[in-house]
């Protein structure tokens, strides 16, 4: 009995090494660098938004995404960012890539802040009009997603500004919402 024992704690601590030098391999400055990139080009290909981060952190095993100090802006001239935030962290399941399934299992926003301002309305065109890159029927999806499927959605200290006109009176009214958890 002794020797199963001692077969499942190697095994237990085999895959243990495993997932820990993986997440040393990918997570280091030149996975970073790499990842950046990707990042950055892509959003400004597909997108008429600049986006800023100060760093980013990547592991394996949870398969997680931590953006922080993120800055979203339009590329047209507007004086403050459309939203800020603290850190942005993304989560996927590994069962669920290995489903085939196109979906983000967690997306957590600390300290978001967004303003909106009708008279910037007309400059906050987010996506670019374009034909997709790749075609579905060889790949099974098309780039870029049309949308994809947040299973949850956590919003911790967050902070809503906004001007919008007023149906009835056609005048600016602020609107306000802190502290959403």
């Amino acid at each position: 009995m002794s020797k199963i024992y001692q077969k499942i704690l190697a095994t237990f601590l085999f895959i243990s090494l495993l997932i820990i030098s993986l997440n040393f391999l990918v997570n280091n400055v030149y996975t970073h660098r790499i990842a950046e990139s990707l990042i950055k080009n892509n959003f400004s290909e597909y997108s008429e938004l600049d986006i800023n981060f100060k760093s980013i952190d990547l592991s394996v095993v949870p398969l997680e995404l931590k953006v922080y100090g993120l800055k979203v802006s339009s590329t047209e001239e507007i004086s403050d960012p459309i939203a800020k935030l603290a850190v942005l962290q993304l989560q996927m399941s590994w069962l669920d890539i290995f489903l085939g399934h196109k979906t983000i299992s967690k997306v957590v926003a600390h300290d978001l802040e967004t303003r909106y301002s009708a008279k910037d309305a007309q400059a906050y065109k987010f996506l670019k009009q374009s034909k997709p890159q790749t075609n579905p029927s060889e790949t099974g999806f098309e780039w870029p997603l049309k949308h994809t499927p947040v299973k949850e959605l956590v919003l911790l200290n967050s902070r809503f500004f906004g001007y919008m006109k007023s149906p009835e009176t056609q005048k600016l009214v602020y609107t306000d919402l802190n502290g959403v958890d």
